[in-house]
């Protein structure tokens, strides 16, 4: 049976989110036109900009807008930051007689104000922290609504989207595309010798080497159970012959991993075929794969093609093809 060294950290789903708020010249121009907006409206009110004490207008509530305004639409921070700057106007208004708390004594006037700032801050501050949670949670749904929540990969779903897409691509482009189905064999046993965790850990690390060593313009995801499948964009073109696939020579990246074989079989209809040994990740696979160097005519498609055999479980490291390191499972040639 395989054994599996199990990483005792905590698995966490949501480890590779990113929350934070990604800024563009839109959103820094709103800022910057949010800042000046308070600082006008702080200034008319607390430090006399604007004459305006003879109407005795509740002017103080003019700052609530702008306030709501950062928090909702950016966080805590930012609307710390806003609150900051309507505080440094409103004690130096109050402290030099401006603004609508200046009554009585000095001490009365800055105890008016700083209730004020208080009560408005905590209602900013609560609105911002509300706020950010809501758009955390909302990443967390999109996220979960396209990835599997134990690997990480993409789930059923967007493995049928990715699919639909690329098969209408190819029906307009006639550019090829591969899918790839793999299958975790014994995970049943190590489930009921290591435990259910061990489990989920064997299947945690298969994705991480699937999203390792696949391309960008890949898809690897969770079909489902210990199933897993890759969709291979711009994939190189491969033949199929009585169900096992032969990949070009130019698709196999790593060519140290094939060494020459004295085995030799013959097909009818295909020729001679010669065997390769793999030597992958210090283990040995005799006679793993084959080609057949000077093929027949009916199968001159497939010549120095390499196939690989179902007991050649080792990762290949394939070049164009997505350099996805699990080979498909095929049978011995017939």
């Amino acid at each position: 049976m395989a054994q599996f060294t199990v990483n005792a950290q905590r698995f966490d789903p949501y480890k590779n989110f990113n929350f934070r708020v990604k800024w563009d010249w839109r959103r820094a121009a709103e800022l910057l036109a949010l800042g000046v907006g308070l600082m006008t409206v702080s200034q008319i009110v607390f430090c006399r900009l604007f004459d305006l004490s003879r109407a005795n207008y509740p002017l103080e509530y003019l700052c609530i807008p702008f306030l709501v305004w950062a928090a909702l639409r950016y966080g805590p921070r930012e609307a710390a930051s806003a609150m900051l700057l309507l505080s440094v106007n409103a004690i130096w208004g109050t402290l030099h007689r401006f603004g609508p708390f200046a009554v009585g004594t000095k001490n009365e006037s800055l105890l008016l104000m700083q209730s004020f700032v208080c009560i408005v801050a905590v209602m900013t501050l609560g609105l911002a922290a509300m706020a950010a949670e809501r758009r955390r949670v909302d990443e967390q749904v999109r996220s979960l609504a396209v990835t599997d929540p134990l690997t990480g990969l993409a789930n059923y779903r967007t493995l049928m989207d990715v699919l639909d897409a690329e098969i209408r691509r190819f029906d307009r482009t006639e550019r090829p595309f591969t899918l790839l189905m793999l299958d975790l064999d014994g995970l049943k046993g190590i489930n009921d010798r290591y435990g259910h965790l061990t489990g989920s850990r064997a299947l945690c690390r298969v994705a991480e080497i699937m999203r390792a060593h696949c391309r960008g313009i890949d898809t690897p995801a969770r079909y489902g159970g210990d199933e897993f499948a890759v969709v291979i964009a711009e994939a190189d073109s491969y033949e199929t012959v009585e169900g096992n696939i032969y990949f070009p020579p130019s698709s196999i990246k790593d060519k140290s991993i094939l060494q020459p074989s004295s085995l030799t079989t013959v097909c009818p209809w295909k020729g001679t075929a010669a065997y390769y040994t793999l030597n992958v990740d210090g283990k040995t696979y005799k006679d793993a794969a084959w080609y057949y160097p000077e093929p027949k005519d009916k199968a001159k498609n497939i010549k120095d093609h390499v196939a690989f055999c179902k007991c050649s479980l080792a990762p290949v490291s394939v070049g164009r093809m997505g350099r996805v390191r699990e080979q498909m499972l095929t049978s011995d040639p017939g």
